[in-house]
């Protein structure tokens, strides 16, 4: 596992995400339809290879989508630019929570 640079900051691969709650039925963000922008989120490093992402606002059954914006200084252990990437998905904590506690 490579990582991040040494040089990219955190903060400087926090700053290319940006996440929304996707609108009803839609797959356009709720805040292009009127509602809030993106959701407030940390991002720590676990180590250089992995990164965690907290999300206060999510709530169960809601969708969401996390979009990464490329950028040729955001770069990997390689050197390598970050790459656009968009992930959707529906949030089921309840499942989660209970498997963990059984």
């Amino acid at each position: 596992m490579h990582g991040l640079s040494n040089d990219t900051t955190p903060e400087h691969l926090a700053s290319k995400i940006s996440i929304c709650e996707l609108g009803s039925g839609s797959s356009q963000c709720a805040s292009q339809q009127g509602g809030a922008s993106s959701l407030p989120f940390n991002l720590t490093l676990v180590d250089r290879g992995t990164a965690r992402l907290s999300i206060p606002a999510l709530a169960e059954g809601h969708k969401y989508r996390i979009a990464v914006q490329a950028d040729p200084n955001v770069k990997d252990g390689f050197g390598q630019g970050l790459q656009v990437r968009v992930l959707c998905g529906r949030v089921y904590l309840s499942a989660l929570l209970r498997a963990r506690a059984g």
